[in-house]
C-alpha cells in the first residue's frame, strides 16, 4: 500500500515503527495500530486518497480513511487500522476571519483558530 501511495500523494507517506506506534494512541486507554500514516500536501492529495481507498476497498474491505489532527480525543475516535489522515502538517493555515465566521484549513488547532 505504501508504494501504491507514494505515487499518487504529493506529502508523506509513512509507514515507520515510531510514526505508526505515535498514531496507534490517542489520549484515551485504547492502541489500535495503522498500516500507514499520510500527510497531504493539498487537497488534490486528500481527493487521489479517497479514489485510492475506493478503488482498493473492492480488493480489501478492510481499507478505511480515518482523519487525524491532535490526538486528544479520549474516545478513540482517531485511531485506525487502515490509513490515518493528518492534515495538520501542511493544510493548516487560517484563510481568513472577519466579525462573522472565519475560514481554516482543516488541520488548524483550535487553539490557533
Amino acid at each position: 500500500m505504501k508504494e501504491q501511495l507514494e505515487k499518487i500523494i504529493k506529502g508523506e507517506v509513512l509507514f515507520d515503527e515510531e510514526t505508526l506506534l505515535r498514531y496507534s494512541r490517542d489520549a484515551s486507554l485504547f492502541e489500535v495500530r495503522p498500516k500507514v500514516v499520510v500527510f497531504p500536501k493539498d487537497s488534490a492529495d486528500i481527493q487521489s486518497l479517497v479514489q485510492f481507498a475506493l478503488r482498493e476497498k473492492k480488493n480489501d474491505p478492510s481499507i478505511s480513511i480515518t482523519a487525524r489532527s491532535a490526538g486528544t480525543d479520549m474516545s478513540g475516535g482517531p485511531l485506525n487500522e487502515s490509513i490515518i489522515l493528518d492534515t495538520t502538517k501542511y493544510l493548516n493555515k487560517i484563510i481568513s476571519i472577519d466579525e462573522t465566521r472565519g475560514i481554516a484549513e482543516p488541520g488548524v488547532f483550535y487553539r490557533d483558530f
